[in-house]
């Protein structure tokens, strides 16, 4: 796939890195199109040789990834794509964080803005996440709402952060 198929997505190379700029405006929103084309360039990266390191950034400097697309709820039928190929007993946000967790190459999020939901959970699925001093945050929105996170923070959080830290994250 080239670059130029993405809509959402601006990818740049240089030696062995491919750096993914997210560019969803206004907020970066986790919407479908930014999903599928995220899973697209994570698989059409797998085997290759030439690329060692993809480095994630953001276009909008106050957001990474703001959080899912709130309007999903309303248009289940609009996952449908997305859940095809997704491994058993996993949701499409799930897969989503799953498909960076398995990429052969380092992951690395350059956060400079705020990660909130699903946005936190595909931060905390990269191997390395480096934030900007003052203007970094992580979120898990889903608590404001009474729903348990879905792709994977939970589990995720455990693993880069203190227990103190990780329900501040998740309850704050």
């Amino acid at each position: 796939m080239t670059e130029s198929t993405y809509t959402k997505l601006r990818v740049t190379r240089q030696d062995r890195v491919a750096t993914v700029t997210i560019d969803n405006p206004p907020v970066n929103i986790l919407d479908v199109t930014l999903m599928g084309e995220v899973r697209r360039f994570l698989a059409s990266m797998h085997n290759d040789p030439d690329t060692r390191v993809i480095v994630f950034e953001s276009a909008d400097p106050e957001f990474f990834i703001a959080h899912v697309d709130m309007t999903l709820g309303e248009q289940p039928e609009a996952l449908n794509e997305l859940q095809r190929d997704v491994p058993e007993n996993l949701n499409p946000f799930q897969a989503f964080a799953e498909a960076l967790r398995a990429q052969p190459q380092v992951t690395i999020v350059k956060l400079a803005g705020l990660a909130r939901g699903g946005g936190a959970e595909f931060v905390l699925a990269a191997d390395m996440a480096f934030a900007a001093e003052e203007r970094a945050g992580l979120a898990q929105c889903e608590a404001l709402m009474g729903i348990i996170p879905g792709g994977g923070a939970t589990q995720y959080l455990g693993q880069r952060m203190t227990r103190g830290r990780v329900l501040e994250a998740i309850l704050g």
